[in-house]
């Protein structure tokens, strides 16, 4: 689980390293969990991510958002961040591989359980309303 404190020191250190870049390419799901949660179809991501540039990364609690633009990109719960350099060796096995134009990539796994998402900004009141028995805003 993501604490609050190291939401906080995490967006911290999103803002310092990845804000700025543009994502050439993105990869969910590679190596499939049992308990790793996506929003949305996770093949999927990499036509949502293409393209768009990190503006921000902010905590909310136990969470970190990073926005996006028009979408955001959330880590929560028991995912693990890590930042890779130009060059280096990715990890074999991820759920979520962000690959920047720089060559650094962001990989993210599950040990046990955990969520990423990445999924188009709405309004405060679509984000916070829900027609009863569904999941859908309205």
């Amino acid at each position: 689980m993501i604490e609050i404190p190291e939401a906080v020191t995490l967006a911290a250190q999103l803002e310092d390293t990845v804000r700025g870049k543009r994502i050439a390419a993105a990869e969910a799901n590679h190596s499939p969990h049992k308990w790793a949660w996506f929003h949305g179809d996770p093949r999927t991501y990499g036509k949502r991510l293409a393209g768009t540039r990190v503006l921000a990364a902010r905590a909310h609690g136990g969470m970190v958002e990073v926005d996006l633009g028009k979408r955001l990109l959330v880590y929560a719960e028991g995912v693990s961040v890590r930042l890779h350099e130009a060059g280096t060796t990715l990890p074999v096995k991820h759920q979520l591989l962000v690959r920047f134009e720089d060559g650094t990539s962001l990989s993210s796994s599950v040990q046990m359980y955990g969520g990423s998402g990445a999924g188009r900004r709405m309004p405060l009141r679509a984000r916070t309303t829900c027609r009863r028995g569904t999941n859908r805003h309205r």
